[in-house]
């Protein structure tokens, strides 16, 4: 049976987003300068490649436009069976991508720290300052929910029989390689966890628009409890002309 526009344009969305946001994290994560943990260190990056720095900026802040419908092209096939995954995952997830989009922020931030006129000691005595200020800490460290939310969408999908197992294995190896990648400077761990993100919500991407992938119309109804069934045969059964 064909499917509705509806559903093969939820297809279309949700299957192009997951193959369009990891590309452009892992372009993004190609192209970006290498993060310092001081930031002395990290203005003299910005200002060595400003251009670069602003590219590899926007690129991710477009990723993590693409990553919301992504996601909740994920949740779609967990809402009946592995519902617990789709909330979690999701509201993981969604959670971590604003927080990401406030980072990616000063982002631009740090590109206009190093322009013409401004003070390269202020700027970087304000951004230590705007870094380490405790009230930035909670921002930060949910920044890494974005990855953790994939990967338990990952398990789930796993779990529910929707992706096969090296699904979920890679986005969890993707999710720790980003985070400990930016965490400890390090731009090959990063990009290599992008990869495996790429491979992983790629392959899910694919079978979103080929249908293999369940959507919400795609989802059996939930059965009926023995009573109700007998009793729908019941009433079936009378109903029939003699």
């Amino acid at each position: 049976m064909t499917a509705s526009y509806p559903r093969r344009a939820r297809r279309l969305l949700a299957g192009s987003a997951l193959l369009l946001a990891p590309l452009l994290t892992l372009i993004a994560t190609a192209i970006a300068p290498a993060n310092e943990a001081d930031a002395a260190a990290q203005l003299a990056v910005v200002s060595r490649t400003p251009g670069r720095w602003y590219a590899a900026n926007l690129v991710n802040f477009v990723a993590l436009a693409v990553l919301v419908p992504a996601v909740v092209g994920l949740m779609l096939p967990l809402r009946t069976r592995g519902a617990r995954f789709a909330h979690v995952g999701g509201g993981l997830a969604l959670t971590g991508i604003v927080c990401v989009a406030v980072v990616s922020g000063l982002g631009f931030v740090e590109w206009q720290m190093v322009g013409a006129g401004a003070d390269r000691t202020q700027m970087a005595a304000l951004l230590e300052r705007v870094e380490g200020a405790p009230a930035v800490a909670p921002i930060l460290l949910g920044a890494g929910l974005a990855t953790l939310g994939l990967a338990v969408l990952g398990v789930g999908l796993w779990r529910r029989g929707a992706a096969p197992a090296w699904t979920a294995a890679l986005l969890v190896l993707g999710a720790l390689g980003i985070d400990l990648g930016y965490e400890l400077t390090s731009a090959p761990l990063a990009l290599a966890g992008a990869a495996a993100n790429l491979l992983a919500l790629g392959f899910l991407g694919a079978r979103t628009l080929s249908g293999r992938l369940e959507t919400l119309d795609d989802q059996p109804r939930p059965s009926t409890s023995p009573r109700a069934s007998s009793t729908a045969r019941r009433s079936e059964g009378s109903n029939r002309p003699s």
